[in-house]
């Protein structure tokens, strides 16, 4: 037995049962996978905060917007018709509405609770109801605040039917 031989049986005593394990072995073992659960449950838990805050803030955005398009359309409404339209925040049924001032009829209708699809918590306004007359021009000028969490934004119109949404 020379030296050759000696490495060659100490190699194939060494390296065949490894061969053998890796090759039978399929799949990952129960302690892997809890270790990717636990790391991507982690990364979640830091992640939801700032995806919930963005979800409120995204939420009074598009509340904001629908709200300066009601605004606009009462302006149009009003010249298209030649009838003055009035512009209201009713609490009680959480309602931004556009109503014919004549009859009273509601022409459009904006619910803004926190059942709605934007969930806004707080809405507060000033200078409402305003009548928009035909002209183009209301009686006054107004504010829509729409709160969501600890997002704001404003909706303010003037009296010439300018609208405008920001933060304030």
């Amino acid at each position: 037995m020379d030296r050759d031989d000696v490495i060659r049986g100490i190699m194939s005593h060494t390296y065949a049962p490894l061969h053998r394990l890796t090759m039978r072995r399929r799949g990952f073992t129960a302690v892997e996978l809890m270790l990717v659960v636990i790391v991507i449950g982690t990364l979640a838990a830091f992640g939801f905060p700032r995806v919930a805050r963005e979800l409120r803030r995204s939420r009074a955005n598009q509340a904001s917007a629908a709200v300066a398009t009601d605004i606009e359309v009462a302006f149009s409404l009003a010249a298209r018709q030649r009838k003055p339209v009035t512009v209201s925040y009713d609490a009680g049924t959480k309602e931004l509405r556009v109503a014919d001032r004549a009859t009273g009829a509601v022409l459009r209708r904006r619910p803004l609770g926190a059942d709605t699809e934007w969930k806004i918590d707080q809405v507060t306004t000033t200078g409402l109801p305003a009548t928009i007359f035909p002209s183009g021009l209301a009686n006054a000028s107004f504010t829509v605040n729409l709160t969501s969490g600890s997002f704001t934004r404003r909706v303010t119109s003037t009296r010439v039917g300018l609208t405008r949404v920001f933060t304030p």
